[in-house]
């Protein structure tokens, strides 16, 4: 995936890159739940929980698992947007953002 986004930087000269996230996200909560020791993973989804646990660890605890799974999402598209900067040297503007499944909405952070 990050060869496609570096491809389309530099050869297609894309002026923006989105990192866009969504609510309720399934992958974080696997990674919530495998970090609180409530379920064991496997295969694939063992692959992308873990890819993801450190963010759910970096995230300040909140009594409110909504919030605090609202946290990790955007936290994750932060994580993700340093890490291709850091990774790719992509040069061009990124952003990132969470998708409301509910309503629709996508807030820009």
């Amino acid at each position: 995936m990050a060869g496609s986004i570096e491809y389309a930087v530099e050869h297609l000269h894309v002026p923006l890159v989105v990192i866009l996230g969504h609510s309720g996200c399934g992958a974080v909560k696997a990674a919530i739940d495998l970090v609180d020791g409530r379920s064991e993973v496997t295969g694939n989804v063992d692959t992308v929980a873990r890819a993801i646990e450190a963010t759910v660890r970096a995230t300040p605890p909140d009594p409110d698992a909504t919030r605090f799974l609202s946290a990790c999402v955007r936290n994750q598209t932060t994580q993700v947007a340093q890490e291709l900067t850091r990774r790719s040297g992509i040069s061009t503007r990124t952003v990132t953002a969470v998708y409301d499944l509910r309503t629709g909405r996508v807030m820009v952070h």
